[in-house]
């Protein structure tokens, strides 16, 4: 069994270098761990967003990465944008982010956290899930209760978005994920001037846990600020009816037998937002399932796509 473990790693790592960017990663973390065995974190989700999202977008300038940890989601969203931002606020995370930002041109690494003020706050990570680095300790107490894990602390530095970019970018942006762990509300109100201004398509995580008397306060901010429109990111199909434990089995079947992953996920229209977890919830302003592209975006990248090194943040 190992030696069969063994060669299909060596195959997928011979096939992987000819697909995805080579990322330098921390050993044992979760996001490292699946970028070995499938080649990108979240690859299914990305492709979702790319053909239910992205190309049918009118514009694709500024991106905004919040919780961009070592640049995984950051380097896909560099081919969709001309600009990306990418916001880490964990040292040792960012200067993996940093490294793997030298793969392009166009992504800008922060060393900040988004918040609704300038501040530094204590920060629990959890060494076997880097990216579940959060500045709420009951996210963090949870956590470890409920599994086993190494959680550490140490100092981050948050500020306001909306006073970090400069005003020229808050006008452009037209894309932002958020991955802050329990802490997109107070995100949200530092990027109140950007939301307003350009009103982005904004895509972030929601637990069930995040809900507060049966509403998120995520999505109350949300739509006092225009955003009419939302979307959950599932299962595609019959997966959607199967048991979460039998979902990858199944898909690693189909892929077995037709030589192709069947798409696993697509954008659902929420006519109300029970309390639930969301593997990505999406907010816009207009619809964006009855919107088409009406511009050749390679054209567009091509002009404007360049060197992040003279439009650095204020």
């Amino acid at each position: 069994m190992k030696s069969y473990l063994k060669r299909a790693l060596e195959r997928r790592r011979r096939k992987f270098i000819h697909e995805y960017p080579q990322v330098a990663c921390l050993a044992f973390d979760l996001i490292s761990t699946e970028i070995a065995l499938k080649g990108r974190y979240e690859a299914d989700e990305l492709v979702c967003l790319k053909t239910d999202l992205f190309e049918k977008m009118a514009r694709r300038r500024v991106c905004l990465d919040i919780g961009a940890n070592i640049g995984n989601h950051s380097l896909f969203f560099a081919d969709m944008f001309s600009r990306v931002y990418a916001f880490e606020p964990n040292p040792r995370t960012f200067r993996l982010l940093e490294i793997n930002s030298e793969l392009v041109t166009n992504i800008l690494p922060l060393n900040i956290g988004a918040s609704d003020k300038q501040e530094t706050r204590t920060a629990y990570q959890d060494a076997l899930n880097m990216g579940a680095t959060t500045v709420h300790k009951e996210l963090s107490d949870y956590k470890v209760a409920n599994k086993v894990t190494a959680v550490t602390k140490m100092e981050i530095a948050l500020d306001k978005v909306d006073d970090v970019l400069s005003s020229e970018d808050q006008n452009q942006v037209d894309f932002i994920k958020f991955d802050v762990e329990g802490h997109e509300p107070y995100a949200l109100e530092g990027m109140r001037r950007i939301l307003q201004a350009s009103g982005p398509v904004v895509a972030m995580e929601v637990s069930r846990l995040s809900f507060q008397g049966g509403k998120s306060p995520s999505v109350e901010i949300l739509r006092e600020l225009g955003y009419c429109f939302f979307y959950s990111m599932r299962e595609r199909g019959f997966l959607s009816s199967l048991p979460k434990p039998i979902r990858m089995p199944v898909n690693g079947l189909f892929k077995l037998f037709s030589g192709t992953s069947s798409a696993r996920y697509e954008l659902f229209r929420l006519d109300d937002i029970v309390p639930e977890s969301h593997t990505l919830l999406i907010a816009a302003k207009k619809d964006v399932m009855d919107s088409v592209a009406i511009a050749d975006h390679r054209d567009i990248d091509s002009r404007s796509r360049g060197s992040l090194d003279s439009r650095s943040p204020r």
